[in-house]
Protein backbone atom coordinates (compact mmCIF):
# COMPACT_ATOMS: atom_id res chain seq x y z
CA UNK A 1 0.00 0.00 0.00
CA UNK A 2 1.23 3.43 -0.94
CA UNK A 3 -0.40 6.53 0.56
CA UNK A 4 0.20 9.89 -1.11
CA UNK A 5 -0.82 12.88 1.04
CA UNK A 6 -2.18 15.92 -0.78
CA UNK A 7 -2.64 18.78 1.67
CA UNK A 8 -5.04 21.61 0.80
CA UNK A 9 -5.07 23.60 4.04
CA UNK A 10 -7.98 22.32 6.11
CA UNK A 11 -8.62 19.51 3.61
CA UNK A 12 -6.35 16.51 3.12
CA UNK A 13 -6.65 13.90 0.38
CA UNK A 14 -5.04 10.52 0.99
CA UNK A 15 -4.54 8.90 -2.42
CA UNK A 16 -4.33 5.15 -1.85
CA UNK A 17 -2.51 2.90 -4.28
CA UNK A 18 -2.12 -0.86 -4.44
CA UNK A 19 -3.89 -3.48 -2.36
CA UNK A 20 -6.06 -2.96 0.73
CA UNK A 21 -5.66 -5.78 3.24
CA UNK A 22 -5.75 -5.85 7.05
CA UNK A 23 -2.31 -4.37 7.67
CA UNK A 24 -2.68 -1.65 5.04
CA UNK A 25 -6.10 -0.77 6.47
CA UNK A 26 -4.41 -0.08 9.81
CA UNK A 27 -1.79 2.02 8.02
CA UNK A 28 -4.60 4.14 6.54
CA UNK A 29 -6.37 4.38 9.93
CA UNK A 30 -3.18 5.64 11.62
CA UNK A 31 -2.66 8.20 8.84
CA UNK A 32 -6.29 9.42 9.09
CA UNK A 33 -5.94 9.74 12.87
CA UNK A 34 -2.82 11.88 12.46
CA UNK A 35 -4.97 14.53 10.73
CA UNK A 36 -7.73 14.82 13.35
CA UNK A 37 -8.25 18.56 12.78
CA UNK A 38 -8.60 18.22 8.99
CA UNK A 39 -11.33 17.15 6.57
CA UNK A 40 -10.10 13.85 5.12
CA UNK A 41 -10.86 12.32 1.71
CA UNK A 42 -9.72 8.77 0.96
CA UNK A 43 -9.18 8.38 -2.78
CA UNK A 44 -9.50 4.71 -3.79
CA UNK A 45 -9.11 5.30 -7.55
CA UNK A 46 -5.73 3.52 -7.65
CA UNK A 47 -6.69 0.58 -5.43
CA UNK A 48 -6.59 -2.59 -7.51
CA UNK A 49 -7.84 -5.17 -4.99
CA UNK A 50 -9.56 -5.11 -1.61
CA UNK A 51 -9.45 -7.95 0.90
CA UNK A 52 -12.70 -8.20 2.85
CA UNK A 53 -10.95 -8.07 6.25
CA UNK A 54 -9.13 -4.88 5.22
CA UNK A 55 -12.35 -3.24 4.02
CA UNK A 56 -14.31 -4.11 7.18
CA UNK A 57 -11.42 -3.02 9.42
CA UNK A 58 -11.16 0.32 7.64
CA UNK A 59 -14.92 0.97 7.64
CA UNK A 60 -15.24 0.15 11.35
CA UNK A 61 -12.37 2.41 12.47
CA UNK A 62 -12.48 5.58 10.37
CA UNK A 63 -14.37 8.68 11.44
CA UNK A 64 -17.79 9.33 10.02
CA UNK A 65 -16.56 12.61 8.54
CA UNK A 66 -14.06 10.85 6.24
CA UNK A 67 -15.13 11.03 2.60
CA UNK A 68 -14.59 7.96 0.39
CA UNK A 69 -14.14 8.53 -3.34
CA UNK A 70 -13.07 6.60 -6.42
CA UNK A 71 -14.18 3.19 -5.16
CA UNK A 72 -14.46 0.48 -7.82
CA UNK A 73 -17.76 -1.15 -6.91
CA UNK A 74 -16.89 -4.25 -8.97
CA UNK A 75 -14.21 -5.01 -6.40
CA UNK A 76 -16.58 -4.43 -3.48
CA UNK A 77 -19.24 -6.77 -4.89
CA UNK A 78 -16.81 -9.64 -4.51
CA UNK A 79 -16.50 -9.10 -0.75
Amino acid sequence: MNIKVINHGKRVILRLRGYLDGSSAWEVIRKVNSYRDKEITLDFSEIRDIHSFGWHTLKSRIRKRVILQGIDFKILREL
